[in-house]
């Protein structure tokens, strides 16, 4: 397989149209994507980029890359040139330019189940304490999995709060303490009373944590971002992945074809906009 780095032959300098940005707890906004035109193409490209170079890159692993390079400053002015393998094209007449900059969020998910192999009809569990669970959650129920998220009240809030969606299908809120009922309900419905359980955990919080061990089974897939802490009673055959908490650019065409097909994920980032965690520049007065 052949691997791109950063030091691979580089176009010009791409010229920011708009960049999603992500406000951390002292306030600084940082950039996390953006899209650019770049050769008379307009392009997404993550700000992040993985080095090519490191062993987690040398495995495929680029969410893990140990030595990633930023191309464009909190100035949102971009610092370097970028290789053509990490600008990705889209169609602007499916997919707004201002939108297409929230497909880096949807990066960790898709390459989470993509992993994980979550298809039609497995039961799949989201436990986060972020708002972009619930994009990992919508993603999963156009899958066709049966997704259930979990998590702090204000999740059920912002998934409540969604309003009417292009279609009926969502994932469903459960509380904590009733999601081993919930998948045991489900597993006792399913044909042969067997149901493939995938479990996507996200963040630290002890309580999510301690429901994705009970959640465990024989057979269960779990994936975890930023690492796994210690689980009492592990099932042997139970399938445990971990990915980095950088996104992990080989997505990206998927990421952008995802938001260019379903609308319901653009009412989702529009939330998470609303929230005040993200914001894309310039704003709409400014554009």
């Amino acid at each position: 397989m052949t691997i791109a780095t950063l030091d691979s032959p580089a176009v010009s300098l791409p010229r920011v149209q708009f960049v999603l940005r992500e406000r951390g707890d002292d306030g600084v906004r940082t950039p996390l994507a953006a899209v650019a035109q770049l050769q008379e193409r307009t392009v997404f490209i993550p700000a992040s980029l993985p080095c090519g170079q490191c062993g987690p890159c040398r495995r495929a692993l680029m969410s893990s890359c140990v030595s990633r390079v930023d191309w464009i400053g909190l100035d949102l002015q971009p610092t370097r040139p970028i290789p053509d393998r990490f600008a990705y094209a889209f169609d602007t007449h499916a997919l707004p330019a201002r939108q297409a900059v929230w497909a880096t969020l949807l990066l960790p998910w898709l390459e989470a189940m993509g992993r994980a192999g979550l298809g039609a009809g497995d039961l799949s569990f989201w436990l986060g304490d972020n708002h972009t669970v619930l994009l990992g959650a919508f993603l999963a129920t156009a899958r066709g999995s049966r997704a259930m998220v979990s998590g702090p009240a204000w999740v059920a809030e912002a998934l409540a709060g969604l309003g009417a969606l292009p279609y009926d299908v969502r994932p469903t809120f459960v509380p904590v303490d009733q999601l081993d009922d919930q998948a045991l309900a489900a597993q006792t419905n399913a044909p042969n009373g067997f149901i493939e359980r995938h479990i996507y955990t996200t963040g630290d919080d002890s309580v999510l944590w301690s429901a994705a061990g009970a959640l465990l089974r024989p057979g269960t897939t779990l994936v975890a971002f930023g690492g796994l802490p210690a689980l009492a009673g592990l099932p042997a055959d139970a399938r445990i992945i971990t990915l980095g908490n950088h996104a992990n650019p080989d997505f990206a065409p998927e990421a952008l074809a995802a938001l260019a097909r379903d609308p319901a994920l653009a009412t989702v980032c529009a939330a998470l906009g609303a929230s005040g965690t993200y914001d894309v520049w310039p704003h709409e007065a400014q554009a």
